[in-house]
């Protein structure tokens, strides 16, 4: 303990807790995808309880601004678009300008990336928090921190949290849950679509999202196929969810549900790749009852919003529900499935060489529609 003590007043910054009532000015980085910021907002809610009068500025994709859009706690969005206006050199200077222009006087990078992490340390700001996690950020950083990662020793969220330690700031595992506000004209926009698809008013539905960016391994397309089937003779609406790449697995997976019958009541929802496409999803996945995805933005999303899920995760190490399950303190509104495999690997399937091997197929159909079921009946108590 006291050799911590030492090495938090090295830093320094420590010390600006005796000032709580200063405007101090942040800016938290996170410049990847769409579930890894929803499980940095907890890093928000954090700051701003501990520096209630601080101002708070957070840099994104522009993909993923509704996201935050509605965040309490959140003062200004940067947006950073690296495909077009920070494109190139030029866009960097951009990019480098508008951070230098806001005099921030504490940057926090939850995810290192070359040219976001670079203009942080360019633009002058006088503490720079960060993970060590690529051998330029020895040198970004002036108040980092070792973290491995892939040691999955903990939850993302975790991992962003303990990054707040350089601020003296601990907060419990679970004790903040990601926040995501969903937009009001959204959500009347899909309270229209699903009476345009049948659903009576507040009748419950299920959201069954297949695809997946290609970061993990997925459960097969068929037993979604399957399992979509079987909570449809039911009687329970359906809606077969994707973004616009995954256009033709959602109509595939949809049409396909729908061969028992054409009056099955499962419908085909595709997200467009705009600020309001994925604003509208949102509030689709906010009138949902229970949201069906692999380990995937939606659903991070989902657990954001409160809702009960079911999701399927790999045993592989670095894929591993410990890290990147649902972030909540409510286990009960989650269930989990992972394959009965003693997988082995840290970072990448075997393939034909493990035994297990094709692993995902040993979550059965019959399992996933108990957990659907399960969560459905438990959202009616």
């Amino acid at each position: 303990m006291a050799a911590q003590g030492l090495s938090e007043r090295i830093t320094g910054i420590p010390r600006l807790r005796k000032t709580r009532d200063k405007k101090i000015k942040f800016l938290v980085v996170r410049p990847d995808r769409i579930g890894d910021v929803v499980l940095s907002t907890p890093v928000l809610e954090a700051l701003k309880q501990n520096y209630p009068a601080g101002e708070i500025h957070m840099l994104v994709r522009d993909s993923v601004v509704p996201v935050v859009r509605h965040n309490p706690h959140l003062d200004r969005i940067i947006v950073y678009r690296p495909n077009s206006v920070h494109w190139g050199i030029a866009g960097f200077i951009r990019l480098w300008r508008a951070i230098r222009r806001e005099r921030y006087d504490i940057a926090i990078v939850l995810q290192v990336q070359a040219k976001p992490s670079l203009a942080v340390f360019l633009a002058g700001i006088r503490y720079r928090i960060g993970p060590y996690s690529k051998w330029y950020s020895y040198l970004i950083f002036n108040r980092g921190k070792r973290q491995s990662r892939s040691s999955v020793a903990m939850h993302e969220t975790d991992y962003n949290l303990m990054l707040l330690r350089r601020l003296g700031i601990r907060v419990p595992a679970r004790k903040i849950s990601p926040h995501v506000t969903v937009d009001a004209d959204a959500k009347d926009r899909m309270r229209n679509h699903a009476r345009a698809a049948g659903l009576g008013e507040a009748e419950p539905f299920v959201v069954v999202h297949p695809g997946m960016g290609g970061s993990a391994m997925n459960w097969p397309e068929g037993y979604y196929v399957d399992l979509i089937k079987r909570i449809a003779v039911r009687g329970t609406h359906v809606f077969v969810t994707g973004v616009s790449r995954e256009r033709a697995l959602v109509e595939r997976v949809a049409a396909e549900a729908r061969a028992l019958g054409p009056s099955l009541p499962v419908h085909p929802y595709v997200g467009e790749d705009t600020d309001s496409g994925l604003s509208d999803f949102i509030a689709l996945l906010s009138l949902s009852k229970v949201v069906v995805a692999p380990s995937t933005g939606p659903l991070h999303i989902a657990t954001a919003l409160g809702k009960r899920t079911v999701s399927f995760f790999s045993p592989i190490k670095v894929q591993s529900a410990l890290r990147w399950g649902p972030y909540s303190p409510e286990e009960g509104k989650h269930s989990v499935l992972v394959p009965d495999a003693l997988c082995g690997q840290d970072f990448k399937c075997a393939g034909p060489k493990c035994i297990f091997y094709f692993c995902m197929e040993r979550l059965g159909v019959d399992e996933a529609l108990q957990s659907v079921l399960h969560q459905l009946e438990s959202e009616k108590t």
